[in-house]
């Protein structure tokens, strides 16, 4: 079972951009969340759940996994991805109303930019990111993920403090 959610229900198994895949599906179950009338309080909720969940996996289970793939960031590991990209939709709650003014459309605009810059600043690993790589074994390969999503989180609430995107709901 560890396995299953190491790989986030087997996206880390992708041949091509198994982080990617995993960011994807955390951002799909936001973007479900929304279309489903969840509040942005609910939805930061359950992503907050959804961030300490992939930490915790990678925490406890993934040096066993690790050691067993023979490779310090084996691709199939995507958990930390699942912790780092919910860690920037878990920023819905203090960036926008409930419900926000521009309804769904402002919430699928929120999690698509949520996505990419969290996808932006996981490949980028700015400092101090890149240095959080160089921790031992999985608190390495969880903390540069968490890293990239606090950085987007930031971008991410500048950019809606800011209001740079409203044009594209309102």
């Amino acid at each position: 079972m560890a396995r299953f959610f190491l790989t986030v229900f087997g996206t880390g198994w992708s041949p091509l951009v198994p982080g990617t895949c995993a960011s994807a599906v955390t951002a799909a179950v936001f973007a479900v969340l929304v279309l489903l009338g969840v509040s942005p309080r609910w939805a930061a909720a359950i992503m907050l759940v959804l961030a300490l969940h992939g930490a915790v996996i990678t925490a406890v289970y993934g040096d066993a996994f690790i050691e067993q793939l023979g490779n310090k960031d084996p691709r199939p590991l995507v958990s930390d991805e699942q912790a780092g990209q919910a860690l920037v939709f878990a920023g819905v709650f203090w960036l926008l109303a409930s419900p926000p003014a521009g309804g769904n459309r402002e919430l699928l605009i929120f999690a698509l930019t949520a996505f990419l810059l969290f996808r932006f600043f996981d490949i980028l690993k700015p400092f101090p990111v890149h240095q959080l790589e160089a921790v031992r074994g999985a608190w390495g390969v969880l903390l540069d993920d968490l890293g990239a999503g606090v950085y987007a989180l930031i971008v991410q609430t500048i950019i809606w403090k800011a209001g740079w995107l409203k044009s594209l709901w309102a």
